[in-house]
């Protein structure tokens, strides 16, 4: 029972803050996004907190939370809910439509369906993978035991350096029921539910066909490496969801111009950094993407410190923190910036090793066992609009794929800065951590290529005979 009321405590909390900060959006959208974002303000706060020596423990974590939803519920009370007819963006809605977003409710109860099957194998298979068992939960684990995120660095592979995000929300599940099942792995079907309903809340708003929707979402849904990822206590997943997160709320912040939606997706960036040690590599490809075709490309307003700053503030905050108190050399990406820069400063460029990881990528990607058929349903799609990669007046279709882009050209450069490590090989880390490293590029392909089929203007757009009123910028 403690710990449904834990995981109730967290969706409450993201759910208010999404909603006062993107009230304008759908129902759905909100529930999407309620717990990915509940859960990092609990846990980035933890952080904190801990980092002045207050305990991580049920007397300290309760209360906060409790505090967090009522501060942000007084300001969302605070707000008028009011919708403007003149703002642009992705998502718009009304009291009245709410009912209407639930619809058609056979993609909802698929979503669901998906969700429950990864609950029941998540469960079952409790922390039985290495990465699973080595990093993620021992630090959960060992967060719990002491009650201070520094056990972290005695606990697990790898000290302090790799972000502590999901070892925080495993440390509370620990503390507050002993973790039998282990309740905290229901964490993660419930990452892996959020990414499939934020690609089908921006499908809805593209207009793409309801069955298409359907499709779509079940090729997600039922590719092996997605779904296992769901159920084995990784935190690929976890991080796609706060990238593709960031990026949708990003854009619609753009779009419209709204200071608090852009505060929302740099928030979400900073949660994709702060979950993940190479996450920040992947959040400066989407900036980019997003910038150049929204920014540059269509001069949208961006508001800087509302987009950049949170992100920033996260991101430098954790890195003082693995300055101060950890060794951030102890990464794999920090490893391979070294020994890359001494392979090539004596001559060593491994271009045969960047051929080969490209060799690699083509033969897996096409792999039903691995990716089931999403590349060749992608490839079909961009086939059928091979003209128009980068359609005018779509800015948001173009901003996805162009950061899907990026993203692919940072893994290439990860894995060839790695190939000058003598240990593991370029093989080995290929086969251990490859495809899970392309996790982020297929979500956002696959969204991308499902985005060119739709019109490209808001499902629920206010009609020009609507008259609504204009929300308050915050």
């Amino acid at each position: 029972m403690i710990d449904l009321l834990l995981l109730l405590g967290i969706f409450s909390l993201g759910f208010i803050i999404t909603t006062y900060l993107m009230c304008e959006s759908p129902p759905p959208m909100k529930f999407a996004l309620a717990f990915p974002v509940g859960a990092g303000v609990l846990t980035f706060v933890q952080f904190l907190l801990s980092w002045i020596h207050l305990p991580v423990m049920p007397l300290v974590t309760l209360p906060t939370l409790g505090i967090l939803i009522l501060f942000f519920g007084w300001l969302n009370y605070s707000l008028p809910k009011t919708i403007n007819s003149h703002v642009g963006g992705l998502f718009h809605t009304q009291e009245s439509d709410i009912w209407e977003t639930l619809s058609p409710r056979y993609v909802y109860l698929a979503v669901l369906g998906a969700f429950l099957a990864a609950s029941w194998f998540a469960v079952n298979r409790s922390y039985s993978t290495w990465d699973a068992m080595a990093i993620w939960g021992a630090k959960g684990y060992g967060i719990a035991e002491r009650g201070s995120v520094f056990a972290a660095k005695q606990w697990g592979a790898l000290g302090l350096a790799y972000p502590l995000n999901i070892p925080l929300l495993i440390a509370n599940f620990r503390q507050a029921s002993g973790d039998i099942l282990p309740t905290s792995k229901i964490l993660f079907p419930i990452f892996y539910a959020s990414f499939i309903l934020l690609c089908v809340e921006y499908w809805r708003a593209r207009k793409i066909p309801n069955k298409i929707i359907l499709l779509a979402s079940m090729l997600l849904a039922t590719s092996p490496i997605l779904f296992e990822q769901g159920t084995i206590g990784y935190v690929n997943l976890p991080f796609t969801t706060y990238l593709l997160g960031g990026t949708i709320v990003s854009i619609h912040g753009i779009m419209s111009s709204r200071k608090s939606a852009q505060i929302l997706g740099s928030f979400l960036f900073g949660m994709a950094a702060w979950s993940r040690a190479e996450g920040l590599l992947y959040v400066v490809a989407c900036y980019a993407g997003i910038a150049l075709m929204l920014g540059v490309r269509t001069k949208n307003k961006i508001h800087f410190l509302a987009w950049f700053g949170p992100f920033s503030l996260i991101a430098i905050t954790w890195f003082c923190f693995t300055i101060r108190f950890g060794s951030p050399g102890e990464s794999h990406m920090a490893v391979a910036i070294r020994s890359a820069i001494m392979g090539i400063s004596q001559g060593e460029y491994n271009l045969r090793e960047f051929l080969q990881i490209g060799r690699y990528f083509i033969r897996h990607a096409l792999e039903p066992g691995e990716w089931g058929f999403i590349v060749p349903a992608v490839s079909i799609l961009l086939c059928l609009r091979w003209q128009r990669p980068w359609p005018n007046g779509r800015g948001a279709t173009a901003a996805i794929g162009l950061s899907a882009s990026f993203i692919l050209i940072v893994i290439f450069v990860m894995y060839y800065l790695s190939s000058f490590r003598e240990n593991p090989t370029l093989v080995d880390f290929l086969y251990m951590a490859f495809n899970r490293s392309l996790i982020p590029f297929m979500v956002m392909l696959t969204l991308y290529a499902v985005d060119l089929l739709g019109s490209g203007r808001s499902m629920n757009s206010p009609s020009p005979k609507r008259k609504l009123n204009k929300i308050p910028e915050i």
